[in-house]
């Protein structure tokens, strides 16, 4: 399996995604990012977490 990562928004110089979600047994999901280009410099940074008190063991990959 190849995975592709989001890379650098194309026209912007700074730009900020967040994204959380919350679910059953205490489920808590996380992913922050930051990402920009100027000029020929670009970047790209992100913040996954993710935990739970569930029914089942969380395999955290990555």
């Amino acid at each position: 399996m190849n995975f592709k990562m989001k890379g650098a928004p194309k026209n912007k110089t700074f730009e900020y995604n967040s994204k959380q979600t919350v679910g059953s047994y205490k489920l808590f999901n996380s992913y922050n990012s930051i990402g920009g280009r100027k000029d020929k410099v670009e970047y790209f940074g992100y913040f996954h977490h993710r935990s739970a008190d569930g029914w089942r063991e969380m395999r955290i990959t990555g």
